[in-house]
């Protein structure tokens, strides 16, 4: 039973980490060659049309802790890229997430944004207190 257990661990690990490698690949050419508009629209539909609620069993917190793996290895450090990845990934897996964008102004007036991932009102792998900061600015 346990040989059963961990080959199914294996597997599910594997193919978050390849289905993970897939939408960073896709996320970035999306940004190479839509723009901010198409990014979203093309975002949403996606996530609407990749969903599979077979996967329900798995952790958020497992896919998330793959995801972050392998964008690593990318050396991807846009919040926005990684929100708009995790969105897909989630919905292929049976979860429905929003990104959140904001804005704050700095003590030296420039503006600076941040992404970060909501399902309902529950803000998802991040600080409360840093996302409080940021004045919201558009949902996807």
């Amino acid at each position: 039973m346990k040989i059963k257990e961990y080959t199914l661990s294996l597997f599910k690990k594997i193919e978050i980490s390849l289905i993970s490698i897939l939408i960073i690949i896709l996320t970035n050419i999306f940004f190479y060659i839509l723009n901010f508009e198409q990014i979203i629209n093309t975002t949403k539909k996606i996530s609407k049309n990749v969903k599979n609620r077979k996967f329900l069993y798995l952790e958020t917190h497992e896919i998330y802790k793959s995801f972050i793996n392998i964008k690593d290895i990318f050396n991807i450090n846009s919040c926005f890229k990684n929100c708009i990845s995790l969105k897909i990934i989630f919905s292929y897996y049976g979860r429905d997430v929003s990104v959140i964008g904001g804005i704050r102004i700095l003590e030296d007036k420039s503006i600076d944004g941040h992404a970060w991932l909501q399902h309902k009102e529950k803000i998802l792998f991040e600080s409360t207190e840093k996302i409080h900061e940021f004045e919201r600015s558009f949902e996807i």
